[in-house]
Formats: structure tokens, sequence, C-alpha cells
């Protein structure tokens, strides 16, 4: 199964990944530990949430997956994003990579750790989106 995972500073309508025919499942994780590690004012973080089941919505709406790691359940990033991964059985994973934070490098030990046998990264440099496959 093919996901990408939808970060909540990238909920713009034209977000690539949404008009991709190849994404099965879109990923959104409210993360409680990022909120902390960010000293966001608790208005922004409030925006953000909206945002992000605004869009889960909207996708549901559409017909598309979306699994969705709520903020109550207190998981930090990863340990949202590897519970999602092992419960579809997500095979390939892709995201867009965000230019103020390490996204890809906490993703890629990650995707590389999980997404196995073989991991072939390749960038789509008009729209910057990253994806990892297993062959």
């Amino acid at each position: 199964m093919k996901a990408a995972l939808v970060l909540g500073t990238q909920l713009f309508d034209q977000h690539p990944a949404f008009e991709d025919p190849d994404i099965d499942l879109f990923i959104l994780i409210e993360s409680d530990a990022a909120f902390r590690r960010r000293r966001y004012h608790s208005h922004k973080i409030v925006l953000l949430l909206a945002g992000m089941r605004h869009t889960a919505d909207r996708l549901r709406s559409a017909g598309r997956r979306v699994a969705c790691v709520p903020l109550d359940r207190g998981s930090g990033f990863i340990d949202g994003l590897r519970c999602v991964v092992r419960d579809n059985d997500v095979d390939a994973l892709a995201w867009m990579s965000a230019t103020d934070r390490g996204i890809d490098r906490r993703l890629l030990p990650f995707a590389s750790a999980k997404i196995q046998p073989c991991i072939h990264k390749c960038q789509c440099r008009q729209h910057g989106i990253q994806r990892l496959q297993h062959h």
C-alpha cells in the first residue's frame, strides 16, 4: 500500500499528493510531542489541528482513505507513524520535504528500517516530493 504523509504545515489545496492516483492512504499525525517541542502559540496549535481535521474530512469526502493519529493518543510523531504503517501494511511512503525542518532526516531512517527489503528513493524536483518504495 502506498501512503502519503501530510504535515500540518502543508495543508494547502494543491498539495501534490492529493492529485497522485497512486496514493492509497493519507496519513495525518497530531503529535503532542511536536507541539511541546515547538513553542507555538496556543492559537496556532488550534489552527493547525483544525486544518488537519478539515483536510482529513475533505479527503474522506472525496473518497480517499485517511489515517489520523489523534492528539489525545499522546504519541510522538515517529511512534504514531510507525503504528499507522504497521496497521495498514504500508510499503511505500511519500512526503513533501520541508525546508525549515529536518523532516527528511527523521523520516529516512524510519522508512529505511520499516519498509524492507529494498528502498529506492527518488525526488520530484517540481513539487519536492520524496518517495520511498518497496521493491
